[in-house]
């Protein structure tokens, strides 16, 4: 297990933002003075649960990325910088059931955030919004023999409609197939 604290300080970050120059209003790539990210890490791995057949990957990531500085529009200061969700979690189980099976399943979950540096994007659900979202995922696989490896799998079982700026795929199932050449 491992708790993370960090701070990060960023300066001229790139981003398309509007600004009056000579009395016009332009809109173009210009660097943002400063953001500042301050977050909260917990990370949590365990392989040997159940007898070593049980794998646990557990992380969530608490941020607040906030604009600082910026001389191109001070109207954004202390805005939330865009296409940082507050809240990102991960929890993946993998399990042996023998020999050469596994089964394993996901759940990723990412609160909402703004595309616009003003914040003023709160739509949900339409081309530009970055969307909240919950997927849960998925998987069997069976190691045929040394060098192959089959699984099956779907990605996004409950068929979350969700948006990060464009529409992300709905319930998707796959095929796999993992050769390994030692």
């Amino acid at each position: 297990m491992r708790l993370d604290l960090f701070t990060e300080t960023i300066d001229d970050v790139v981003f398309n933002q509007a600004a009056i120059v000579d009395n016009r209003r332009i809109s173009t790539f210009l660097p943002i003075d400063e953001v500042v990210t301050d977050g909260v890490g917990l990370i949590y791995n365990q392989s040997v649960l159940a007898s070593g057949r049980l794998a646990v990957r557990f992380n969530t990531t608490w941020l607040d990325a906030e604009i600082t500085e910026n001389a191109a529009n001070p109207e954004i200061v202390g805005k939330v910088f865009p296409r940082m969700p507050a809240w990102r979690s991960h929890l993946l189980l993998s399990y042996r059931i023998g020999e050469r099976w596994d089964v394993g399943g996901g759940v990723r979950y990412a609160s909402d955030s703004f595309g616009d540096l003003d914040n003023s994007d709160t739509a949900e659900r339409v081309f530009g919004a970055h969307d909240a979202y919950t997927q849960v995922n998925l998987k069997a696989g069976i190691e045929v023999n040394d060098a192959l490896r089959l699984s099956v799998g779907v990605e996004n079982l409950i068929d979350q409609i969700t948006y990060v700026h464009h529409p992300w795929p709905g319930r998707t199932a796959f095929l796999e197939l993992g050769l390994d050449w030692r």
